[in-house]
């Protein structure tokens, strides 16, 4: 036998046992169906014909093909595939038939189709996720794929931000990466063959990506070096009440976890237990101290010495207040008031229990520097005293001798004749019974005008009195001229004259009344009152709010025989009446 001849036989064999064909006939006996199982390795391609018309799912692949002409009813079609048969000429491509005869020349076949239309849907087995954010779902192919070889798998997640396409492998399997954590998903597959896709398997189970926490990161064991510092000055003076600088630290070894220092800080003065900073305006005078700085940590402890003295502020402010300047009748101050540093006390010259007139006073005031200030350093005559002629005292000392001008009434104020002082003149002016320069109750020049006041008579406010009674008194006072005396001091004289007339006047008239008057203050009888002249009425006119009156007056000073001269307080002018009209009075004395 030829070689040839055997291939044919042995090729032969090999189909012979392939004719596995299910045979089913109508009533009629007439061919309606007839299949066979071709069995597809998935991994090399080999194709064969099953004898259980079933395949290992694992490692092959299943097609069912119906005789042409005898598919079932609907199906979209059928594709004729190829396999190595048996020829006169060896193995060829071609359709795939099966074998009735087999022999060198001739061999009878038949030609069988598959139905053709998309797979069944797949389904999923389960998902597994990694810690990387990767699901893997292990898919289960159709029981059918609709004639054709399932080609491909699409996965769709419900939030359609996952969406992958894979080939089907022999453990069918799609991995998933880009999972966004905190999401829940759920997926579907779609199979894929050459006539279309398949529906939606049922969704899967949910799954939600949640990272594993990140690693805890253990810092590394280091030895911490001992403290080291040094600091930025080793001491300071500073004068009490004003800013120390004080010290920084300037570290140069280990970390320091905190500061301490020995003794406490001064009234002040505060030390930074966190950044070691001493700092702040000390309050109360101290001598040079020691403070021990000391830094810790958990390896150990440093120190450092720092000096630190506070000195008295030198009392700064010039102006002695509580001072007064001496006033006639006021009662001296003993004591000066507490401010700008210091205390102090204040004896008088004579010591008065109040101020005399005419007086020039010393006063002696000496200085105590209260606590945290100090005289030394007081330059010489540095204080001042308001209203003092001259201040003297020595440096860096505090007792003051201040000189003050001669007292003098105020205006307004009650006069030793217990009347009000409306008028002062410094350079003096002549007075009294005599009208001259030593017409003053001590012999010199008088200075000042005193009002009785208006209740002076007895009643309630001035009297209303004539110049002169009525009757045969023109005569007289025509030929006497001393009446004409008009100036300041002269009423005293002009009182006198009307006084000493005879006749008509003296009974009754202003200016006896006037020097009538003669009070008594503190044991002294005062008979140096008088009607003043038009000079001095005009100036207790001008003082008429401080004394106390109003209305039409009378002066000591003569217009005519029948006239003497008034003024009207309440515009100030003056029409010389007749002497025997009714006009208010006020007595005047000076002194």
């Amino acid at each position: 036998m030829s070689t040839k001849k055997l291939a044919q036989i042995l090729i032969c064999a090999f189909v012979a046992p392939l004719l596995l064909v299910q045979t089913s006939e109508s009533a009629s006996g007439v061919l309606s169906q007839r299949k066979i199982t071709i069995c597809t390795n998935l991994k090399t391609g080999y194709k064969f014909i099953s004898k259980t018309e079933k395949c290992n799912e694992r490692f092959y692949e299943t097609r069912t093909w119906y005789e042409k002409g005898a598919a079932p009813s609907g199906t979209p079609g059928f594709q004729l595939i190829e396999m190595t048969t048996c020829t006169s000429k060896g193995p060829a491509k071609q359709y795939i038939r099966v074998l009735t005869t087999c022999n060198p020349k001739i061999q009878t076949t038949t030609l069988w189709q598959r139905p053709l239309g998309p797979p069944e849907p797949p389904s999923i087995k389960s998902i597994d996720m990694d810690s990387f954010g990767t699901a893997t779902l292990n898919i289960i192919p159709p029981t059918e794929d609709g004639g054709a070889r399932v080609t491909s798998y699409e996965v769709r997640s419900n939030t359609d931000t996952i969406k992958s396409t894979f080939t089907p492998t022999q453990i069918n399997a799609a991995k998933l990466s880009g999972l966004i954590p905190g999401t829940t998903y759920r997926f579907t597959v779609i199979a894929i063959n050459a006539a279309g896709k398949s529906l939606e398997s049922v969704t899967s189970k949910s799954i939600t990506y949640t990272p594993p926490p990140p690693p805890v990161q253990v810092a590394p064991v280091q030895t911490l070096a001992g403290p080291a510092f040094t600091l930025s000055t080793s001491s300071e003076t500073r004068r009490v009440n004003t800013i120390a600088t004080g010290f920084t630290i300037n570290s140069n070894g280990g970390a320091i976890a905190s500061f301490s220092i020995s003794p406490a800080a001064p009234d002040g003065m505060s030390f930074n237990t966190t950044t070691g900073a001493f700092s702040g305006t000390p309050r109360s005078v101290g001598s040079a101290t020691t403070y021990t700085v000391t830094a810790t940590n958990t390896t150990g402890s440093a120190t450092q010495s720092f000096i630190f003295t506070v000195t008295a502020e030198v009392i700064s402010v010039a102006a002695v207040s509580g001072v007064t300047v001496p006033i006639v009748g006021a009662t001296p101050v003993t004591t000066v008031t507490a401010a700008n540093g210091y205390t102090g006390t204040i004896t008088w010259s004579g010591s008065p229990s109040t101020f005399a007139v005419s007086t020039i006073y010393t006063a002696t005031i000496n200085l105590s520097a209260a606590s945290g200030y100090t005289l030394t350093g007081v330059t010489a005559n540095f204080f001042t005293v308001a209203g003092a002629t001259s201040v003297t005292h020595d440096a860096n000392s505090g007792i003051i001798t201040a000189e003050f001008p001669m007292t003098t009434w105020t205006l307004g104020a009650v006069g030793p004749g217990g009347g009000k002082i409306f008028y002062y003149s410094a350079a003096g002016f002549n007075c009294g019974p005599t009208f001259s320069a030593s017409g003053s109750p001590t012999g010199g020049k008088c200075h000042y005008l005193e009002a009785a006041p208006k209740t002076w008579s007895g009643g309630s406010s001035d009297p209303r009195i004539a110049w002169a009674s009525a009757g045969n008194w023109l005569d007289w006072v025509k030929g006497d001229q001393n009446f004409l005396y008009t100036s300041i001091g002269s009423g005293y004289l002009n009182s006198l004259d009307i006084q000493g007339q005879t006749g008509n006047v003296a009974s009754s008239s202003a200016a006896v009344a006037a020097r009538a008057y003669a009070p008594t203050v503190s044991g002294v009888t005062y008979s140096d009152w008088y009607l003043p002249s038009y000079g001095e009425l005009f100036q207790l006119y001008l003082q008429k709010v401080l004394i106390g009156a109003e209305g039409v007056y009378w002066s000591s000073s003569d217009e005519w025989d029948s006239q003497a001269i008034e003024l009207n307080f309440d515009d100030g002018t003056n029409n010389p009446p007749g002497k025997d009209e009714q006009l208010l009075v006020r007595p005047i004395r000076a002194f």
